[in-house]
């Protein structure tokens, strides 16, 4: 399945929750209409705005949901050298959900403050209302930031490591 397909499965199932018609809701139906749609202009009606190959922006309904895929290849590197780094920095979504708050709560707290986050084992997840297009949009140049130069993502990692709240799930 792509990357774009697993995105919009799992951005209308929580659409579906925060709409609370998950019932009615027949994801199918939502999955082929989106793969209809162009991809990339302007973010409205369920377009997705590339971030990076392993991060997607969508907007559904009015959130913005930052999807970041930490099993593609590209991610799966930068992890392994962050273990070197830090022996705690085991980067499951759990992880780069702590990896990122700290970066933000440093960098830019007040996206912490209008965020949400669903991190899983192979996945993270950021929502932002609509409303905060602006800071959502300020996150996604972020990631993309940090996945072009990943020299920083290394050497905030020196710096900070024990002001990170790992998810030492051992």
């Amino acid at each position: 399945m792509s990357i774009r397909i697993r995105a919009i499965c799992l951005v209308t199932a929580v659409s579906c929750l925060l709409s609370a018609a998950c019932i009615s809701c027949n994801r199918e139906a939502e999955v082929q209409e989106a793969q209809a749609t162009d991809s990339g202009t302007d973010g409205e009606g369920g377009k997705e705005l590339a971030v990076t190959d392993s991060v997607n922006m969508l907007l559904l309904d009015d959130v913005y949901a930052i999807l970041f895929y930490v099993d593609e290849d590209n991610v799966l590197q930068i992890a392994e050298k962050m273990k070197t780094i830090c022996p705690r920095a085991y980067m499951n979504g759990y992880n780069w959900e702590a990896f990122l708050n700290c970066y933000l709560e440093k960098n830019a707290p007040d996206i912490l403050e209008v965020m949400n986050t669903d991190p899983e084992a192979m996945m993270y997840c950021v929502y932002i209302d609509a409303v905060h297009r602006e800071l959502a949009e300020k996150y996604a140049d972020i990631i993309r930031d940090l996945f072009a130069n990943e020299e920083k993502i290394y050497s905030f990692l020196r710096e900070y490591a024990d002001d990170i709240e790992w998810d030492d799930f051992w």
